[in-house]
């Protein structure tokens, strides 16, 4: 999940890590402000949060930024995913908000598909708030009016406290209609879906999204177009 580095007042450059290459592989070193900004060692309450100076990124944007400085507030900060790839959150922003199509959506994996990572657990648990608002932001930044929040049937514990941090922001005004008096409106879906692992790679991720279970390899055809499936055993290696 890429977090947006305008959810805390003071956290410009909030990704604050090194970032190398190595075997071709994107590296980021710690310590990660994003995963450990004082508001995460609260309860995962809209209250906590919002003590610790969450939603002020929010109001902010709503009140003095066009979609464009917040991508460029983004690409300026060098923020970038936590997932496997960290890639550079403004370019798929921006990707997203130069595309000439009539509706627009967000979409954030909560799955935690990598191995060895816990970041997302980590996340819902203990600072849902945190994800909502970068997902608000990233939708007013995209120009998206609605968005899909995908987390595993596996960890009810978590569907629990997304849920509950939704219905805590839609009563606050911070998400749904009009969203803190402003002409911006956005929902935000808690997807429970499989607890597949390939549920979380991002192609079979909008799959489940539109209810398409993810195909079984030894099913589907290496080419569509030609002689129908191919089995895994048959290809060339």
């Amino acid at each position: 999940m890429a977090i947006s580095a305008l959810t805390f007042p003071g956290s410009h450059n909030a990704s604050n890590l090194k970032v190398f290459i190595l075997m071709n592989m994107t590296i980021m070193e710690g310590p990660d402000r994003v995963l450990t900004h004082p508001a995460i060692f609260g309860d995962p309450s809209l209250s906590s949060y919002e003590r610790g100076g969450g939603y002020k990124g929010l109001r902010r944007v709503l009140s003095a930024l066009s979609p464009a400085d917040v991508i460029a507030e983004i690409k300026d900060s060098g923020l970038r995913g936590r997932g496997g790839s960290g890639f550079p959150t403004a370019l798929k922003w921006e990707k997203v908000a130069n595309h000439r199509v009539p509706v627009r959506y967000v979409v954030a994996n909560g799955s935690e598909g990598e191995p060895g990572s816990h970041k997302d657990h980590y996340l819902i648990s203990r600072s849902p708030h945190q994800i909502l608002e970068g997902m608000i932001i990233a939708c007013f930044a995209v120009s998206a009016k609605s968005a899909h929040l995908f987390i595993k049937e596996s960890f009810p514990e978590g569907v629990k406290i997304l849920k509950k941090a939704r219905e805590e922001a839609l009563a606050a005004g911070l998400l749904g209609n009009n969203i803190l008096g402003t002409p911006f409106s956005v929902d935000i879906e808690i997807f429970v879906g499989p607890a597949a692992y390939i549920a979380g790679e991002e192609t079979a991720l909008l799959e489940a999204l539109e209810g398409r279970p993810p195909p079984a390899p030894a099913e589907t055809s290496l080419l569509p177009d030609r002689n129908g499936p191919v089995s895994q055993a048959n290809r060339r290696q």
